[in-house]
């Protein structure tokens, strides 16, 4: 019962975004901040600024993706440090 309770108060995923394997490049608490690195990373895949769903009110996510696996996840985060020197993760919603 508590572990339903939780999923029915988490927000859903942005309905642009959609669900999958994704890059977490950074977060922000400036969109402008964000809409830089996310130019930067365009060339990776389809990479934008999102707000935060959590608890982190005007912070805004920059993200790559949905990517087809883990694997290439891995692959697109390595780029992403590399280009942006960003401090990136991989993330699965």
């Amino acid at each position: 019962l508590i572990g339903s309770a939780a999923a029915a108060t988490r927000a859903p995923p942005p309905p642009d975004m959609g669900t999958g394997v994704f890059v977490h490049a950074g977060s922000f608490r400036s969109p402008e901040r964000a809409e830089r690195l996310r130019s930067r990373l365009a060339a990776l895949g389809e990479a934008r600024v999102v707000p935060a769903r959590s608890g982190e009110a005007g912070t805004w996510r920059v993200r790559i993706g949905p990517l087809a696996t883990p694997e290439v996840a891995e692959r697109v985060m390595d780029q992403a440090v590399a280009i942006a020197q960003a401090d990136a993760r991989t993330a699965i919603d």
